[in-house]
């Protein structure tokens, strides 16, 4: 991995006058650095926040390992080289450079324009250009603040709430890592801490003091008093009076306040899940409210597709778009003789994707020569033009050279091949099946049009939509009665330990008060074998911390340090969000195990005290092994944030494996347009830095913007009618100009936001289960069943205690391809399909959860991401 010779923070110095520095506080973090195109060339992110005045002392600043020769310098867009300051830290004497471009007197401290203004900050330092893209974020304080006690929230309840089941058989825990045995603990430390705050344990110590004459034990003190003062009525006497400062009250200081700690954490974490539950809750419901006999048509996407079969309608239109793609492949120094060929495409030939199934005519008057005429099998191959594109189903006159040959197969088979070398031209026959079936669509949708724009586009749901509603009900159901009782254990929880938080309070203030300082090494007295109260503290914070999973020191050191961070750099942050969702998702909702270190090398990863560092995930019932990356070093020498690679054995006892790489990106609006939107980001990362590894991978970004999905769209019209699909994109139809259809679900963009949504989560979880069940295989590979080879699970849920629930269709026949799972936990239901037209693998997992697109006026049906036939 690259190891840069700098580093770039934000630092925060306190003046006493514009040459005398008092103070420079370095933030925790440095900035990401990446490597450029060009040689010697860097760039770094971050963002400015002009509605939070807490950070307006803060400055961006360079500390190379090895002085410049010449000062840095900013290049602005005019020319014009602003150099940079120097400052050296009056403590450590490390140097920084950072501008100082006016000296505010009122403020003591010097004034930045440049390193506060959005855009692209150019510095020059010898050969070296760094290119610093700062975006600008109208997040305020409190927002910036969400994120963080977010952030910190979601630590601690990972390391605490452990329903990873490592090790053995799962603890059953009302919330935030805590059963019945826990609370009891918890109950008796407070018994017994109470005991010894009334009655500590004291050592006397001798003092001297002014006693009465004949209480007087003298000291020499008292014999010079006795002669110069004569018959005084008071002397210095010998005296004691008890202490409580001893090692043995440190230590059980140390345990009242560390568990006073941990179960105010334990509360935050209950009442953090308690209102994420009552959320949950409240979305379910609003989706069960929103299951009616009727359905409100999204009129928009209804004209979008209304729009496309008219264009599939049109042979001419059909021709334009053939003539642009092959103008993607066109070679002009080719010229061999030209023959005019029309084919019929029948089908494709499986694992040549460039190569047809046709039958074949030379006049366009004759009939067609198909496979029953001379029992020959006829292919099309035109891999010599890779962005030309034929459909299933129409008929093309082909002008092109083609080398055609005849030959018999291993299996005896007779074929005849025309490989196709160049193409001069190629239109759509007007007599294509397809093309009628398309007019004969295109007929039924206008009239299904008019209906809807009658009943102001509410439409009757039909009996198969209502009993695929009515499934959509029960598992609702189920998990809201889940949620409720979840809910009621996180309550239980805060009803239980709310109460003990301000009694551990007040008796540490006591220990305080007595002058007891804190120690937590333990004395090993015979104090703690002879006093029953001091021996169950001792005892009882271990058990407790044993019970929790915090038995490590270095942990809970690890967590308090963490806890006591406020706002760092947001890309940072935001980025160690996203881990941890992703942990969460993994553990909590997909209930994969860890190894007994994970905890340990989380919270590494959270302090960057190691980069390339890699979380492994196991699931025996799944049958799938995730290796979770940090910042790993791909083989083109890139880093992206994370790379999730996942082998799954399947059901014949195969393994595949996949790689799935995730960029996390605190970009704004306006920002994200800078960068061309969420479709020149993504090409970035995908293609640019080659995240994909040549479209083997899957590459999707992170952000917290709202208004991507709708400003790359160039109509404004969304993808697909689900809620879900207003703010993410998960590569469920074409969006990008330069993707290519073949890579379904491949690249994408998926806004997460707790500032702004609840659902938050959700949307890591629909992310990861396309991963898990989708994205692993081969989608066009569906052959003589729908469902896939790898092992099944419920994506809602998570649970593989599936059900094979194949119905009887209604004329009493048995659908013999596709695949029906009920999941015996939450009694959601999963349906493996196809597509009808190119064979496309799809997999419906209920409304909510389904990433493929929905059909605007079919609500139970997937518009297939390959094909995208409107119909």
């Amino acid at each position: 991995m690259y190891a840069p010779d700098f580093e770039i923070k934000y630092i925060e110095t306190v003046w006493h006058d514009e040459q005398t520095l008092i103070s420079l506080v370095e933030s925790i973090h440095p900035l990401k650095i990446e490597l450029g195109e060009a040689l010697n060339t860097f760039k770094a992110y971050t963002t400015i926040y002009p509605k939070v005045d807490e950070m307006d002392k803060c400055n961006l600043a360079i500390h190379f390992d090895i002085e410049p020769e010449l000062p840095p310098h900013i290049l602005s867009p005019n020319g014009e080289q602003i150099p940079l300051m120097k400052v050296v830290n009056p403590r450590t004497k490390k140097v920084w450079w950072t501008e100082g471009s006016v000296w505010l007197k009122k403020y003591k401290r010097w004034g930045t324009q440049a390193f506060r203004t959005a855009g692209t900050l150019t510095v020059i330092s010898g050969d070296a250009t760094f290119k610093i893209y700062i975006g600008l974020s109208d997040d305020s304080h409190k927002e910036l603040e969400r994120y963080l006690a977010n952030f910190k929230d979601d630590l601690w309840e990972l390391i605490l709430d452990d329903n990873s089941y490592v090790g053995g058989k799962a603890k059953k825990t009302h919330s935030g890592g805590v059963d019945e045995s826990t609370l009891k603990i918890i109950s008796n430390l407070l018994a017994h801490a109470k005991v010894i705050a009334n009655k500590p344990k004291a050592e006397l110590r001798e003092i001297q003091n002014l006693k009465e004459r004949k209480q007087v034990k003298p000291v020499p003190r008292t014999f010079m008093e006795l002669s110069t003062k004569g018959n005084a009525k008071t002397l210095t006497s010998r005296g004691t009076e008890p202490t409580y400062n001893v090692v043995e009250n440190q230590y059980i200081h140390y345990v009242i306040a560390s568990t006073y700690k941990l179960i105010r954490q334990l509360v935050q974490i209950s009442s953090s899940k308690g209102s994420r539950y009552q959320g949950n809750i409240e979305q379910l419901n609003a989706r069960l409210d929103a299951l009616k006999d009727h359905r409100t048509i999204n009129k928009d996407l209804v004209y979008k597709d209304l729009h496309v079969l008219q264009n599939l309608c049109d042979e001419h239109k059909l021709t334009d778009d053939l003539y642009l793609q092959l103008d993607r492949s066109r070679s002009n120094d080719f010229a061999h003789k030209i023959y005019i060929y029309f084919i019929k495409v029948t089908g494709n030939v499986k694992g040549s994707e460039k190569t047809y199934f046709v039958e074949y005519k030379y006049n366009e008057t004759d009939f067609w020569s198909d496979k029953n005429n001379d029992h020959a099998t006829k292919f099309f191959d035109i891999s010599a033009v890779p962005a030309l594109d034929l459909k299933i189903g129409y008929e093309y006159q082909v002008n092109a050279t083609v080398v055609h040959n005849k030959g018999v197969s291993t299996k005896g088979n007779r074929y005849e091949r025309f490989v196709v070398h160049y193409v001069d031209s190629i239109r759509v026959l007007s007599s294509s099946e397809q093309l009628n079936r398309n007019r004969q669509d295109l007929t039924k949708y206008h009239l299904e049009v008019k209906t809807l724009e009658a009943s102001n586009w509410i439409r009757a749901l039909n009996r198969d939509e209502l009993i695929e509603q009515q499934k959509e009900r029960d598992s609702i159901l189920s998990r809201i009665c889940f949620f409720e009782t979840e809910s009621e254990k996180a309550k239980s929880v805060l009803k239980s330990l709310e109460p003990k938080i301000k009694v551990f309070k007040v008796i540490e203030k006591s220990f305080k008060k007595m002058g007891v300082k804190l120690s937590s090494s333990f004395p090993n007295s015979m104090t703690f074998v002879q006093n029953q109260h001091y021996q169950y503290m001792h005892a009882g914070y271990r058990k407790l911390r044993e019970q929790i999973g915090l038995a490590d020191d270095d942990l809970l050191l690890s967590l308090e340090e963490i806890d006591s961070i406020g706002l760092i750099n947001m890309p940072i942050l935001y980025e160690r969000w996203c881990l941890l969702q992703i942990t969460k998702v993994l553990i909590q909702n997909f209930h994969f195990l860890c190894d007994s270190t994970w905890k340990r090398r989380l919270i590494d990863m959270v302090q960057n005290h190691n980069k390339n560092s890699r979380l492994t995930f196991k699931h025996n019932l799944m049958k799938r092994k995730i290796h979770l990356d940090y910042e790993p070093l791909m083989a083109n020498g890139r880093t992206p944030d994370f790379m999730l690679t996942v082998g799954a054995k399947n059901k014949d006892n195969t393994t595949i494996i996949k790689k799935f790489v995730i960029d996390a990106k605190y970009h704004s609006s306006e920002f994200l347009a800078s960068e061309g939107g969420i479709s020149g980001v993504v090409c970035e990362m995908a293609h640019k830095r080659n995240y994909s590894e040549n479209n083997l991978n899957s590459v999707f970004i992170i952000h917290p913007t709202l208004d991507a999905i709708k400003a790359a769209t160039s109509s404004g019209v969304l993808l697909s009618p689900q809620k879900w699909a207003e703010t993410s994109y998960l590569g469920e139809l074409k969006l990008f100009e330069w993707e290519n259809p073949r890579f379904i679900h491949q690249y994408g963009a998926l806004s997460a936001n707790p500032s702004k949504s609840i659902r938050y989560l959700d949307e890591f979880q629909r992310l990861i289960g396309m991963f898990l069940q989708y994205s692993i295989e081969e989608s066009y590979k569906c052959q003589s069943h729908d469902d896939v080879n790898s092992n099944n699970f419920c994506m809602s849920c998570g649970s593989t205690d599936l059900v094979d629930d194949m119905p009887v269709s209604y004329n009493g026949k048995l659908n013999s391809k596709k695949k029906w799972y009920t999941c015996n936990n939450c009694s959601h239901h999963t349906t493996y399909n196809h597509c009808w037209n190119c064979q496309t693998r799809l997999i419906k997992n209920g409304e909510y959860w389904t990433y493929h697109s929905l059909m605007p006026m079919q609500p139970t049906n997937i518009k297939c991401p390959s094909c995208e036939l409107p119909v």
